[in-house]
């Protein structure tokens, strides 16, 4: 072979062992493209997971889902998919994606959490008996215990929620005798609830040992956990102790403090009305209705709001009658009662300011007027415990 043919079938040779190689390499990075593409969309919706963007994380988990269905990352992101469904509050979507995970994959890394958070969204769902029943088991197992005190925690208030108060008292109590756990202001204050809604079960025989347990569990709060997160409600209840104890001054001398450090509390309109109702039980009735009319004016919009106006009236009444001082009349206690009876009239007291407003007419003189407010009584009130009293006290005065 001559040179020239030599070199010729060299240049042919180096050609087509660089176009090989070209396409073998092209291959392979179209490949590896593809291996690392399942990743690259997981570790997108993770870092948006991450951010608290828990709108693109779902999204993106469930195109990834979609797209890659045998990637190894599949249980990791139904993990993350699902928690991404919690934290948007989509906690019927959230617990099917966790149970898939408990259930198909017992023994994966995620499948701890994922039976706590199926409790954890039981509880959002109000399906408190189905919260008890994973927080429990989950406890008991002692799988992935990074999550036993929220677990606890969490029994412990869907005991409460439940009305097992004494189941209730007993998951937080074993949270403060821990004494290390991150729930512990959560567990005294709630324990302290539960004492408290324990004593006044039958509020005409406050249970006084429950109520004073609880005060002990709300002081703790505001001894121990000074400006913490549950400051203003551990103090208005530990008022409402003293308030149910009948200490009626304490009670208003802790109102007092409490509407003046809280003044923007949830509780604000609670201490108020309370510290005003006291001052009606102590029988200091003008300083009751100059309260409850306060009350009014400031909370147009409470829940207590129809029992300041009706209790503003029972306060005019006692007054008027002679039974403390002041100078209100029982057209004023009228007023209130017929206000109740015309703006409130789903209220509970409605049958009350009808029975009332019938004996500050007799009061008055006005035997036409209480006929009249008994007539439309009786038409508008089907059913009440008044009915007979008022009927009685009617047919004897006039």
């Amino acid at each position: 072979m001559t040179k020239s043919k030599i070199s010729r079938f060299t240049s042919v040779a180096l050609m087509l062992w660089f176009t090989v190689a070209a396409v073998t390499m092209g291959a392979c990075s179209e490949d590896e493209k593809s291996g690392w593409a399942d990743q690259k969309a997981f570790e997108t919706a993770m870092a948006q997971y991450e951010a608290g963007l828990y709108t693109q994380s779902r999204d993106g988990f469930d195109t990834f889902m979609t797209t890659y269905p045998d990637s190894a990352y599949v249980s990791e992101a139904t993990y993350y998919r699902a928690l991404s469904y919690y934290h948007l509050e989509e906690y019927s979507q959230a617990a099917m994606l966790l149970e898939e995970i408990s259930s198909q994959i017992p023994a994966g890394a995620f499948a701890g959490a994922a039976w706590y958070y199926q409790g954890r969204c039981a509880y959002k769902l109000n399906g408190f008996d189905t919260a008890i029943e994973i927080f429990s088991a989950y406890l008991q197992t002692g799988q992935d215990s990074s999550l036993a005190d929220d677990a606890r925690y969490f029994l412990g208030r869907s005991y409460y929620e439940n009305d097992a108060l004494s189941e209730a008292l007993t998951v937080f109590d074993q949270i403060i005798a821990l004494g290390v756990s991150p729930y512990l202001d959560s567990a005294l204050f709630w324990a302290g609830r539960t004492e408290y809604d324990m004593g006044t079960v039958d509020l005409a025989n406050v249970d006084a040992p429950h109520i004073t347990s609880a005060q002990g569990y709300f002081n703790r709060v505001l001894q121990e956990f000074a400006g913490g997160g549950y400051d203003d409600n551990a103090s208005f209840f530990l008022a409402m102790t003293w308030f149910r104890l009948g200490e009626y001054q304490t009670a208003i001398d802790a109102f007092s403090t409490f509407t003046s450090t809280f003044p923007l509390s949830v509780y604000a309109d609670n201490a108020d009305f309370y510290a005003a109702y006291a001052h009606y039980i102590m029988g200091e009735h003008s300083i009751a209705a100059a309260a409850m009319a306060n009350f009014v004016e400031m909370y147009p919009d409470s829940g207590y709001t129809d029992n300041a106006i009706y209790m503003e009236g029972r306060a005019y009444y006692r007054v008027a009658n002679g039974e403390s001082s002041g100078t209100a009349t029982f057209e004023d206690a009228i007023a209130r009662f017929e206000q109740i009876i015309v703006e409130y009239p789903t209220s509970n007291y409605v049958d009350n300011a009808y029975y009332y407003e019938i004996r500050a007419y007799i009061k008055n003189g006005d035997c036409n007027s209480a006929r009249d407010v008994m007539t439309q009584f009786e038409s508008q009130v089907m059913q009440s415990d008044y009915l007979q009293p008022a009927k009685d006290t009617l047919t004897s005065n006039c």
